[in-house]
C-alpha cells in the first residue's frame, strides 16, 4: 500500500516545481484540461489581475458576495505564512435583518487533508505534462470550489495575465478585472506600459465583463482596444471621489471592487457592499501592527508605483512625520527608485534579507541606499539587520513609527517573527 504524504511534503513538492514551467502555466492547464477534460465546468469565475492591488480587490469582492449570502472560493498568491492561505472559502449566514454582522462572515482556508488529498490526483498523474507551482495550487483549488459547490470563484492572477495559470481555464469569467498598469517583470511581460497592458488585458475574453482599474490613459487605451476587439462592454474607473476608504491604493482596489459587483448585477444592497469593505483585512497592505510602543505598518509595496502610494498614504496620515523602514528587496525590482521616494521621509532605514532566490542581501541593500543618500543629500543611518533582530528592535521602539515594506515573502517573514516575540 502506498504510504500517503504529509502537508510538508506535499507543499515542498508543489514549491518544488518553481515559479515557471517548461511552458506558461496557460499552456500546461489547457493541456491538463484535454486531458482530464474540464474539470472547471460549471464555475462563475471573476478574474482579477493587475500591477498593484489585484490581492485585496479580490478579498473586497469575496467579502462582499459573502455578505449579500453566497458562498464565495478565493484563489490568491503568493501566501504570508500558510501554503494554506492561497486557497479560501468566503461565505455567511444572514440575520434576520438582511444585513450580515460582522462576525458572521466567515473566512477558512483549504484544510490540510484537502490539500495533501486533492494533490495527488494532478502530483501522481503520470498523464499530465510537469508544470509550475501554480498549475499544480490551482487545479487543487478548482477541485475543492467543486467540491464544495461554491456560487462565485474569485481567481487573483500569478504574474501577467494572457499566459497566467489562471488564463487556461476552459470557462468565460462573467467579468475580467484589470486593477492597475505599470511596469514589472519586464523581462517577461515586456517593457513599456502598454506591452504590459496588452498581457494583462489577455484575461478578457469574448462573453465577459471587463472592468479597467484606475490607470493612465496610455495603459487604459490598450485595454478598451482589447475589450473593442473582443466585443466587451466594460467600465473604466476615473473617479475616487465616492467610497469609504480614504487612503491610498485601497481606494482605488475599493473602486473596483465596487465596479466589478456592479458588472455582476446582482441582488446586492448597498449595506451588503458597505459591509463586505469594511470588513476586509488583507494582511500586509497597510497593515498597522500596533498603534503604539510601537507604532507599526506593514505593506506589500514591491514596485516603483506601490512604494509611491504608502509614501502618499503615509504622509496623508501622518503630515511630515519621518518613519523607520525596514526594507527586503529582490534583485530583480526597481529598488533604487523606490528607496529615492521614501529617504525623504526616513529618519533611519534597516535593511533585511527576504528568503528568496532572487533576494538582495540586506548588506546589498544598505550599500544602494548609503550610496542614494549621499547623491540626494539626505544623512540617513542605515543598518543591515536579520528578520530576528530587526523585529526585536522594532518592537523596542517608543517615539518613532515603523514600516516595513517590500517583497510579500519577506513581509510574511517579518509577520511571523513578530507574532513569536509576542
Amino acid at each position: 500500500m502506498k504510504q500517503s504524504k504529509t502537508y510538508e511534503q506535499v507543499v515542498d513538492e508543489i514549491l518544488a516545481k518553481g515559479k515557471f514551467g517548461e511552458a506558461p502555466g496557460a499552456y500546461d492547464i489547457r493541456k491538463w484540461m484535454e486531458i482530464l477534460g474540464p474539470v472547471d465546468e460549471g464555475l462563475k469565475v471573476i478574474h482579477i489581475a493587475g500591477t498593484n492591488g489585484k490581492g485585496s480587490t479580490s478579498a473586497m469582492v469575496s467579502n462582499i458576495l459573502a455578505a449579500g449570502g453566497y458562498t464565495v472560493g478565493l484563489f490568491t498568491s503568493p501566501h504570508l505564512t500558510h501554503f494554506t492561505e492561497r486557497i479560501r472559502l468566503v461565505s455567511s449566514k444572514k440575520s434576520d435583518g438582511g444585513i450580515t454582522p460582522v462576525e458572521m462572515i466567515t473566512e477558512m482556508e483549504i484544510s490540510r487533508s484537502d490539500l495533501v488529498r486533492l494533490s495527488a490526483k494532478y502530483l501522481e498523474d503520470d498523464r499530465l505534462p510537469r508544470g509550475n507551482m501554480l498549475d499544480y495550487t490551482l487545479m487543487v483549488a478548482i477541485s475543492y470550489f467543486k467540491e464544495k459547490n461554491v456560487d462565485y470563484v474569485v481567481l487573483e492572477t500569478g504574474l501577467g495575465g494572457k499566459l497566467d495559470s489562471t488564463n487556461g481555464l476552459t470557462v468565460t469569467p462573467l467579468v475580467a478585472a484589470i486593477t492597475s498598469i505599470s511596469l514589472e517583470h519586464t523581462a517577461i511581460l515586456g517593457d513599456t506600459i502598454e506591452q504590459i497592458a496588452s498581457e494583462k488585458a489577455g484575461i478578457i475574453k469574448r462573453g465577459t465583463k471587463a472592468v479597467i482599474g484606475y490607470m493612465s490613459d496610455e495603459a487604459a487605451r490598450v485595454v478598451e482596444e482589447v475589450c473593442r476587439n473582443q466585443k466587451v462592454s466594460y467600465e473604466r474607473i476615473n473617479n475616487l471621489q465616492d467610497g469609504l476608504i480614504s487612503l491610498g491604493y485601497q481606494r482605488r482596489n475599493e473602486a473596483c471592487a465596487r465596479a466589478i459587483i456592479r458588472a455582476l448585477n446582482l441582488p446586492v444592497s448597498k449595506e451588503a457592499i458597505d459591509y463586505g469593505i469594511r470588513e476586509t483585512k488583507w494582511p500586509g497592505r497597510l497593515e498597522i501592527l500596533s498603534e503604539k510602543n510601537p507604532w507599526m505598518m506593514l505593506d506589500g509595496a514591491h514596485n516603483p508605483e506601490g512604494v509611491a502610494v504608502l509614501r502618499e498614504s503615509l504622509e496623508t496620515a501622518f503630515p511630515g512625520e519621518k518613519y523607520v523602514f525596514i526594507i527586503g528587496v529582490l534583485k530583480d525590482r526597481k529598488y533604487e527608485e523606490m528607496i529615492r521616494t521614501i529617504l525623504p521621509v526616513s529618519s533611519e532605514i534597516w535593511t533585511l534579507t527576504p528568503k528568496d532566490e532572487r533576494a538582495m542581501t540586506a548588506e546589498e541593500l544598505a550599500s544602494v541606499v548609503e550610496k542614494l543618500s549621499k547623491e540626494m543629500g539626505i544623512n540617513i543611518p542605515v543598518f543591515p539587520w536579520n528578520i530576528a533582530d530587526a523585529a526585536g528592535r522594532a518592537q523596542r521602539e517608543e517615539n518613532r513609527k515603523v514600516v516595513a515594506f517590500g517583497s510579500l515573502y519577506f513581509i510574511g517573514e517579518l509577520r511571523d517573527e513578530i507574532s513569536i516575540k509576542n
